[in-house]
């Protein structure tokens, strides 16, 4: 969504970068491109969730991996790397962080005794 009408602020995708790394010539070149590509993919009937890009906190190489989860790792520590046959995805802890909290969190309510 953000390629084809990208906000006026807080952006996600830096338009311009994009643009430089898959060589086109500007930012309009680009959208066009891409709507092209999801024209032809609904026209196709390819229009299908795929995991690696949608259950992924990033997708790329190794190396950017690593130092994108030192970048956020305090958002979230237990993010893994884990390399498939697409490549290396960061994705989030088999189990949320918070579960071993509720654990905490009902031991300590029923140490809790109420009145005197």
């Amino acid at each position: 969504m953000e390629i084809q009408l990208p906000p006026q602020h807080r952006r996600i995708v830096d338009q311009e970068r994009l643009t430089d790394l898959l060589g086109f010539g500007d930012p309009a070149e680009m959208r066009r491109a891409h709507a092209g590509l999801v024209q032809d993919a609904i026209a196709k009937g390819e229009m299908r969730r795929e995991p690696r890009w949608t259950e992924s906190v990033a997708v790329g190489e190794s190396e950017f991996l690593k130092s994108f989860r030192e970048v956020i790792r305090a958002d979230n520590p237990g993010r893994q790397i884990i390399e498939t046959a697409d490549g290396y995805q960061l994705r989030e802890a088999a189990e949320p962080v918070f579960a071993a909290f509720r654990v905490q969190k009902q031991r300590f309510k029923d140490r809790i005794v109420v009145g005197n």
